[in-house]
């Protein structure tokens, strides 16, 4: 079967089955990559088969890839897999080209086993799917070609392998961000080629763990249309919105790298080994990886893990894209998938709800919403990050810093507008199938609001600057906005007058994939304003210095 694939496919007389030609930036270069590896991976049973004419015909076809442009991005790395592959099997390629190819990829690294996914601050979930799955694989094949390279390319999977566990909650999920959410459990396709090339500090009874879970998650939560049995589109069930503009029907069949340990013999320790508990499982942790700006914490008590994003995001948004919610939020949950499409009226495109975000807003129905991020940092439990936000086309500088207690987030927000505006602030997005299910708390007087469906809650409390809250509801009416869930809304709270002085802005959230008593949970948390743009906070939950401090903005 899969030879006839490939002879029909590459076959430009057979106008019924001819996949086509490869031309500059088109997509068929980046479907030429897992081509590649195909090929590679099936040459004993496949390729070497093949008669003389017919090894020309397909090799001729992924030689289209030669000298065309692609985008500067991780697009580079599929052109040289394509050529690597056609390389090892004896076709001469463009090796200066080749070369320059993966050094670009090499060039995107920045720290902490993480690339940056082209000339921004893009850090997302293709250093899981694409960069520790091409890359590696370029290793494997062509890595005695360079050996100074592919250390560098192994040494750096190992580091990204060694933290990359910390992402996955319990429940199997990771925190949801960034684009090309609908690959799915590709996320743990880099678990399986690191332990092929022996780099994983990870026993396979942890990885296999990881993967089943991950596996698992996704195909309980609609991975499989029930009657046609076809991969759908979306992140849960069928939610074609949460792709990109870029995603096809076909797109969605990358969530096939996780499967990749199928490869392996049914012997193999992979497979025999006893799973072991995720990090999440074994304790609570917070960690950080400053090259990226994230900070991890994970509460074992319900298996959640938060991912803080302090600077990661695109320069900008694009039409049916959604960068905007992808990026932007200052944090993701691994139980609470986050608002992803805007809402509102189509002709203010930046209408994206303030979950997990502040967004400021002139009038209280069109609002802005954070996307690209000057500069962030990030410590254990711990981000910092300043940022702009459009509204009414107008840019507005924010300073904001998020500081965990457990799973208590306090944050911290200084703002500088240049009109009278107000701000918004929503703790997270409660996802469910139906609102029926939604049962909702409020306390005015202590400043908080409480939603709770399906074993998950959200709450948020007003600690300083904010006079006004709203119970929990969908975003200016539209409740079908969610990534992962049909239905969805949130609390808030927010400044009942638009005023333009500076001025400083304190909350206490709090999202948990358990029933919760916001009194309970917010007790004794404090913010006061020390004149200027400082505050200090009072938190009797936290420990250390988080506990009790003051903080200061810096110049934007």
């Amino acid at each position: 079967m899969l030879k006839q694939a490939l002879l029909d496919g590459t076959d430009p007389a057979n106008a019924l089955t001819y996949w086509g030609d490869m031309t500059h930036m088109h997509q068929l270069l980046v479907e030429s990559g897992d081509f590649a590896v195909m090929l590679w991976l099936s040459r004993a049973r496949v390729f070497v088969r093949l008669n003389a004419a017919e090894q020309a015909q397909v090799l001729a076809w992924l030689a289209q890839v030669d000298g065309q442009g692609t985008y500067y991005d991780n697009w580079v790395l599929f052109s040289a897999l394509a050529q690597t592959v056609r390389l090892r099997l004896g076709q001469a390629v463009p090796l200066a080209e080749l070369d320059a190819n993966l050094d670009t990829a090499s060039a995107f690294y920045r720290g902490d086993g993480w690339y940056v996914d082209g000339a921004g601050e893009e850090f997302e979930l293709y250093n899981a799917w694409m960069f520790n799955w091409h890359f590696l694989h370029w290793a494997a094949i062509d890595g005695d070609r360079r050996p100074e390279l592919r250390a560098l390319v192994l040494s750096r999977a190992a580091s990204f392998l060694a933290s990359f566990p910390h992402f996955f909650g319990a429940n199997g999920a990771y925190p949801a961000w960034g684009r090309s959410l609908v690959y799915r459990f590709a996320a743990v396709a880099g678990f399986a080629t690191g332990y092929q090339l022996g780099i994983t500090a990870s026993g396979p009874g942890l990885l296999r763990r990881l993967s089943s879970g991950c596996i698992r998650y996704f195909y309980e939560h609609g991975l499989l249309d029930p009657e046609e049995h076809f991969v759908r589109q979306g992140f849960h069930s069928n939610f074609p919105p949460a792709g990109e503009a870029y995603i096809s029907p076909g797109s969605v069949y990358w969530c096939c790298h996780g499967l990749y340990a199928l490869s392996f013999a049914a012997d193999d320790p992979f497979w025999t080994a006893p799973e072991e508990p995720l990090p999440v499982e074994r304790g609570d942790f917070d960690i950080a990886l400053p090259a990226p700006g994230f900070a991890l914490s994970g509460r074992r008590a319900t298996g959640q893990v938060l991912l803080l994003n302090s600077r990661s995001g695109q320069e900008h948004d694009a039409p049916g894209h959604n960068y905007t919610s992808k990026y932007g939020k200052l944090v993701y949950s691994s139980h609470f998938p986050f608002n992803v499409l805007p809402a509102g009226n189509p002709r203010h495109p930046r209408n994206f709800a303030p979950d997990a975000m502040l967004a400021l807003t002139r009038d209280g129905r069109h609002f802005g919403h954070r996307l690209h991020t000057r500069r962030g940092g990030v410590a254990p439990g711990l981000l910092w990050c300043c940022f702009d936000e459009y509204v009414d086309d107008e840019l507005q500088a924010v300073w904001a810093a998020v500081l965990l207690a457990g799973d208590r987030q306090i944050r911290l927000a200084v703002i500088r507008p240049s009109f009278p505006m107000q701000t918004y602030e929503a703790p997270g997005a409660l996802g469910c199938e139906e609102a029926a299910s939604i049962q909702r708390r409020s306390d005015p007087e202590a400043g908080w609001e409480y939603a709770e469906a399906e074993g998950r809650a959200v709450a948020i409390q007003r600690l300083l600057g904010y006079d006004g809250q709203l119970s929990s509801r969908p975003f200016l009416g539209h409740s079908n906005i969610n990534l992962a869930y049909a239905y969805s809304e949130q609390p808030l709270i927010f400044e009942t007058q638009a005023r333009v002085a500076r001025r400083v802005l304190a909350s206490v959230s709090l999202v948990r994939p358990a029933p919760f008593d916001p009194a309970e949970e917010f007790a004794g948390i404090a913010v006061k304003a020390l004149g200027g743009e400082a505050c200090e906070w009072r938190c009797p939950l936290a420990r250390g210095p988080l506990s009790r401090s003051r903080i200061s903005c810096p110049p934007a």
